[in-house]
Order: structure tokens, then C-alpha cells, then sequence
């Protein structure tokens, strides 16, 4: 029955595609999905059958990734429930490299050394499936297989994907580590997955995040930094304070918002809040433009030098955090992983975009 529901939609929507291509492709997939990754990609508006897409969202747009978000998040719920996750502070951490590698990854491709078609990769939404698919393969190994040896030769098939990769379409980027770098960031990958005296899920994810992340983590720090912008750190330092405020006065007062996760949701957001705020209002007149692609908030950056965006993001952190305390455990921590998911990768992108200044 599951299947027959699954199969329907999906049967629908090729009918349809066949039927009117131009109303359901040309006018709706392409220009609010597909044609905007490729504008992104090529920094400027992009024309498919006289159908033109620009970079950034719509509010059809948003609409349906918001759909997509609220299913994803209840299909992760079953799913954890279902194998006996409960995401817990063990969890955050073990997947901590790969919310970084969606920062890092999407900083390469902002300073432009990643040419099309590897570019789209790099851009979101596509950049949070390829690392959703990376994610899953992970705990997939964490659940349902965890042994030491099978790690060992994924990971050294890996390392032989990325040396063709790199030989083979090595003109597709200006800088990439090279395949015995490469050997050498797997090595310390297997050497991690070799500390954990418990080979379970937590082991894998953090292993095989750390084998994704650190390529992208070492190719950022061979970047030419264009403009340094050390004014950005304003942004770090009252995230920090706001976070460290909200934990002193949460522990005495034993409110919602005290331990570390909930610290690193206010964190990842306030970070993420006041970076956008001071890169597109520029309240401290930095040396480069950068624009907001997001409808509502390009619209609160208008008014009162900006201030209201933050503000109202945060305030809005604040009151899901308290409406969900007292779902399950396992809904309301899967709800805060992928809050945090969400805060901190763009958070800390725009951080570093801006620090370098591309």
C-alpha cells in the first residue's frame, strides 16, 4: 500500500511532464528550481525556451522547499524511530563535519573555482542532497554493517574514485588537493573510526564526515584571500554573547533553552542572523556588496538599517525552541539537528565568504 502512494505521484508528475511540458517544466520546474541553481552558478539570469530564471528564491519557491523541509523532517523521524536513533549531544557532535562541509563546500563555489556542470553541486539546494546522500551512506554503514575491515576498503575505494576524479576531470576546478593528500586525509578518517571503542553510528558518521569535510577544508585554505574583512568577527562575537547570556540566565532560571544543544541552535542562528545583517544592511560600511536572496528577509534588511531581520529571526528561534519542548525526544531533536543544520552551514558560509571576501 506504502508503495502504491509513493508510486502514484511520482507516475502523475511524468504524465504531466509529457502532457505539458512547457507549463509544468519550462514555467514552473525551471524557473523556480533548475534555472536559478545555473543563474547562481553563472552569476547572472539564465533563458530556457524563452523562459527566463534568475538566482536566489521566490515565494513559490520557498513555499515548496518549505513542503519539502516539514516532510523531510517527519520522513527522518520515522526512519530514527524506526532503526532506535534518538539524535542526542553524541549525535550533534558526530555530524558536526558535515554541516562544516556544506559551509566550506558552498565558499569554494563562491569563489568561483569550481567550473559548471560541478559548480551546480556546490549551490543549494543541490549541495544539501549531495551531502544528505553522503549523510545517508554513513549512518547506513553505522547501522547495518560496522566492521572495521569494510570501513577500511570504502574508504580506499573512495580515495580511487577521487584519483580518476582528479586525473581524469581535474580541469573542472582551479584547486584541489591531490589524490596522496587525499590518501592521507582517509588514513586519519580510518585512524578515527579506530578510537571509537563503540563502532556504531555516532563512529561512522563522524569518520566518513571528516573524510568528506577536510578536502574541502584544506582546498579553502589554499584560496587567495581578495579583501579581508576582520570587521565580520562583530557578527562572531555577539553570537557568542547572545549564546553565553542565554545559558548563564537559563541555568538559573531553568528555563527551555539551557544545554548544549539548544546553545548551539541559538548559536548557529544568531550567527547566521548577524552576519546577513551586517553584510546586506552594512552598518559598518564594508568594502563589498552583498545581497539577500530570500524574500522575506531582503525585506526587513530595508527598513531601520536591518536591525529588524535579526532581531525577529532570533526572537523566532526562541519560540520554536519553546513550542517543541514537550514533543517526543526523538521528534523534537531531530527537529533541532536539522535547525541546526540549517543555521549554521549558511551561518558560517556567509561568515567566511565575507572574512576572505568573495
Amino acid at each position: 500500500m506504502k508503495k502504491i502512494v509513493i508510486a502514484i505521484p511520482i507516475l502523475a508528475l511524468v504524465i504531466a511532464l509529457m502532457l505539458f511540458p512547457h507549463e509544468l517544466y519550462d514555467e514552473f520546474l525551471w524557473k523556480y528550481f533548475i534555472g536559478p541553481v545555473i543563474a547562481d552558478a553563472s552569476g547572472h539570469p539564465v533563458e530556457y525556451h524563452g523562459v527566463v530564471a534568475k538566482e536566489g528564491y521566490t515565494i513559490v519557491s520557498e513555499i515548496f522547499y518549505a513542503i519539502g523541509l516539514l516532510a523531510a523532517i517527519y520522513a527522518l523521524y520515522l526512519f530514527f524511530k524506526k532503526v532506535g536513533i534518538t539524535p542526542s549531544k553524541k549525535f550533534f557532535v558526530a555530524t558536526m563535519p558535515f554541516i562544516l562541509l556544506g559551509s566550506f563546500g558552498r565558499v569554494l563555489e563562491d569563489a568561483s573555482i569550481l567550473k559548471p556542470p560541478l559548480s551546480y553541486f556546490f549551490i543549494s539546494p543541490l549541495i544539501y542532497f549531495q551531502i544528505s546522500i553522503y549523510f545517508s551512506l554513513a549512518l547506513a554503514f553505522g547501522i547495518f554493517i560496522k566492521k572495521e575491515k569494510y570501513f577500511a576498503w570504502i574508504v580506499a575505494t573512495i580515495d580511487a574514485l577521487y584519483a580518476l576524479f582528479y586525473f581524469f576531470y581535474g580541469n573542472l576546478f582551479k584547486y584541489a588537493i591531490h589524490p596522496i593528500i587525499f590518501i592521507l586525509v582517509s588514513l586519519f578518517s580510518v585512524y578515527i573510526y579506530l578510537l571509537f571503542d563503540e563502532k556504531d553510528y555516532n563512529a561512522s558518521l563522524f569518520s566518513f564526515g571528516i573524510l568528506f569535510f577536510m578536502p574541502s577544508f584544506l582546498t579553502f585554505l589554499s584560496l587567495p584571500i581578495k579583501h579581508l574583512q576582520p570587521v565580520i568577527f562583530v557578527s562572531l562575537f555577539l553570537s557568542i554573547f547572545l549564546t553565553l547570556i542565554t545559558y548563564i540566565a537559563s541555568k538559573y532560571v531553568k528555563s527551555f533553552f539551557h544545554g548544549f544543544i539548544n546553545s548551539s541552535i541559538i548559536f548557529a542562528h544568531s550567527l547566521d542572523a548577524f552576519t546577513t545583517w551586517m553584510v546586506v544592511a552594512n552598518p559598518f560600511n564594508l568594502e563589498i556588496y552583498y545581497g539577500e536572496k530570500h524574500p522575506l528577509p531582503a525585506t526587513l534588511l530595508k527598513y531601520g538599517n536591518g536591525v529588524a531581520y535579526p532581531l525577529l529571526k532570533i526572537a523566532i528561534i526562541f519560540l520554536i525552541i519553546y513550542a517543541i519542548n514537550d514533543l517526543k525526544a526523538s521528534l523534537k531533536n531531530t527537529i533541532k539537528w536539522l535547525m541546526l543544520f540549517l543555521g549554521l552551514a549558511p551561518g558560517l558560509r556567509d561568515f567566511l565568504r565575507v572574512l576572505i571576501g568573495v
